[in-house]
């Protein structure tokens, strides 16, 4: 084996997986990802739809449309086996199921290897592996060969522990890369299945369906329990209904719903409630979240707290929002039912409360509002997704999660305030454990936190406290305070995108357009950026990129200094930076470190660093004019 290793291994680019020999490459391509989900589609000349694939048993054969799986055994006289045309091969090592011969199993598994290694696969196949008797080393080499597909020797997930099974299939997901799709045999579980495809596994079969019709069960009204009826009925019944529920998954994949269903489904099945319960608890990479979605996000229980989302929104807000210049005073709000939450009757009150306490400067004042499970949403970042269309029934009374979470985002964002700046709390008494916990840290001066905040008395209450901290000079605003308000929140949006340190110039802006259309913002007549305040997007022309101090999160660097067409191909990326979210705007650097595009990530930038093949980025404006030398 180690002979085998030397023989082929040799150095990856930088940003590739440390285990990975690259010999041969995937015919798979990723094409969209969200989170630990993604999409893959088959090369040409390959007709096998994207995944996710359920695969499905008919006769004793697995198939995927009108494509065999074909398991084959690599033993002495494989090389000499024809494998059918249209036919997507599995190779499989000739292995003890016997835990007592596992060192035979490891030794097995050097030989599939060498005899892989003069058969010269090629085309799209497959490998097995098993990560508890196979290791590192072994698949790095079964890496080697440019499989398509890694079909995955575990148990069964409805006879095996959460806590073995999840961080040994999430593991071993690290260390694949991502246009390698993974294939869990014998799942077909109702609500385990929705498990699989969000946990990032890209195919799954039915043969559990008709393992269970053997042992009585049945999924008919969407529970798996045991019912008196023949074998062939709950065998269709069984089929039928897993079938369905792919259908729904996929259906949830191109919503951006999958999460939503997972939870729904935990609510159904202890079983599958103990294996969500274990995922929430291990360390995942929440930088392959991206905020560029529209989907409608449904929030019932403490669970969402724990909602990838939810947690990729939380780590960016820490990481990158500040509050804009010239702020003098933050207001604490509680949220509302509409969003955002600026256009709802509530608000709309507090702001003009908010102006009048400050003499019609209400702009000098950073409002943030108090919900959950988001925790703490600036008023700057309110049509950010998934802050703009989050949904959650409120009772008025607030769990101790809820309480716990809230209050911990609220003091890592506090604690970036300068010392000594007001912090004014105008909420329900609902809010009134997290501001009790808030005071412990850090002075609170409380403005309402009873019922009806928006009673007259609250309103004026709110009105007269913020009198006491207005500027004791008049301000004066060098825009228009409407103005001034666009500016900070396409600042902030900006942030959002590349990262707290980015600067780009703002004087002199002009806004052209009005809601709900793109505003086109303008600089010397030239177009500097388009913001969608619907979605809460800012998109950089090439004058704002060259006028930036280019201290940007979301960066691509090219492998080379020309780029023709209107995409950036993974092969032609030197690295790119793991900040970078699915939908982000990236600016494409060329070899000698100079700006020569703009564009919208299609995959995470940790995912351009592993894949092979696909398209990384779209490439929005290409830009002509290098920065002056000086």
């Amino acid at each position: 084996m180690n002979e085998f290793l030397k023989k082929h291994q040799i150095p990856y680019r930088k940003g590739l997986l440390p285990t990975r020999i690259i010999l041969t490459v995937t015919k798979f391509q990723v094409i969209s990802e969200q989170g630990l989900t993604r999409s893959l589609k088959p090369v040409k000349p390959y007709n096998f739809p994207p995944t996710p694939w359920l695969l499905k048993v008919n006769s004793g054969s697995i198939k995927v449309g009108n494509h065999q799986i074909l398991p084959i055994v690599v033993d002495g006289g494989f090389s000499s086996r024809e494998i059918p045309g249209q036919s997507i091969p599995i190779f499989i090592p000739l292995l003890s199921p016997d835990e007592e011969f596992e060192d035979s199993n490891e030794y097995e598994y050097d030989l599939f290897l060498d005899r892989l290694a003069e058969f010269e696969p090629d085309g799209f196949f497959g490998l097995t592996f098993d990560p508890k008797k196979q290791t590192e080393d072994q698949l790095k080499a079964a890496l080697g060969f440019g499989p398509s597909i890694i079909s995955l020797r575990v148990p069964p997930l409805i006879k095996s522990s959460p806590k073995e099974w999840i961080p040994t299939i999430l593991e071993v997901r690290k260390a694949i890369p991502p246009d390698i799709a993974i294939y869990i045999p014998r799942s077909g579980y109702k609500g385990l299945n929705t498990l699989l495809i969000a946990m990032g596994i890209d195919i799954i079969d039915n043969t559990e369906a008709f393992l269970l019709a053997l042992e009585g069960f049945t999924f008919k009204d969407g529970f798996a329990h045991t019912v008196n009826e023949d074998i062939k009925t709950l065998m269709k019944n069984n089929i039928s209904s897993i079938s369905q529920d792919f259908e729904g998954i996929k259906l949830s994949l191109k919503q951006n719903t999958i999460w939503q269903r997972l939870y729904r489904e935990m609510h159904v099945s202890p079983t599958v409630a103990s294996f969500v319960k274990y995922l929430q608890k291990e360390p995942i990479d929440f930088s392959k979240w991206g905020f560029n979605r529209s989907n409608k996000v449904m929030f019932i229980g403490d669970e969402s707290l724990r909602h990838p989302e939810v947690i990729a929104f939380q780590n960016r807000l820490r990481d990158r929002y500040e509050i804009p210049q010239g702020k003098t005073a933050l207001v604490l709000l509680p949220c509302s039912a509409k969003k955002p939450y600026q256009h709802s009757r509530s608000h709309r009150l507090f702001e003009k409360a908010i102006n009048r306490g400050f003499e019609g400067a209400g702009r000098l004042v950073e409002i943030w509002s108090l919900t959950s499970p988001m925790g703490v949403v600036p008023r700057e970042l309110e049509t950010i997704y998934p802050a703009r269309t989050y949904d959650i029934p409120v009772s008025g009374d607030w769990s101790f999660e809820e309480i716990s979470s809230t209050k911990q985002i609220l003091i890592d964002m506090i604690r970036n305030l300068p010392n000594g700046f007001p912090i004014i709390a105008h909420v329900s008494s609902g809010y009134s454990p997290i501001i009790e916990e808030i005071k412990k840290e850090r002075e609170i001066i409380i403005s309402w936190v009873d019922e009806r905040p928006t009673s007259g008395a609250a309103l004026k209450k709110l009105e007269e406290t913020l009198r006491e901290y207005r500027p004791t000079e008049r301000a004066r605003f060098t825009n228009k305070a409407m103005t001034q308000q666009w500016i900070d929140t396409v600042i902030s949006q900006t942030k959002w995108q590349h990262g707290r340190d980015f600067e780009i110039l703002t004087d002199g802006w002009i806004f052209k357009g009005r809601p709900p259309r793109p505003i086109a913002i303008q600089r010397e007549k030239k177009h500097y950026a388009t913001w969608d305040i619907e979605k809460g997007i800012v998109r950089l022309f090439p004058q704002a990129i060259l006028e930036s101090n280019l201290q940007t999160k979301s960066w691509v660097k090219f492998d080379g200094t020309a780029l023709s067409g209107s995409s950036l191909f993974i092969p032609g990326i030197l690295e790119a930076s793991v900040d970078v979210a699915p939908g982000d705007e990236v600016i494409i650097f060329d070899s000698n470190n100079e700006p020569i595009a703009v564009g919208e990530a299609t995959v995470s930038g940790i995912t351009m660093n592993q894949a092979r093949s696909g398209v990384g980025v779209k490439i929005r404006k290409k830009i002509e004019v290098h920065r002056n030398e000086s």
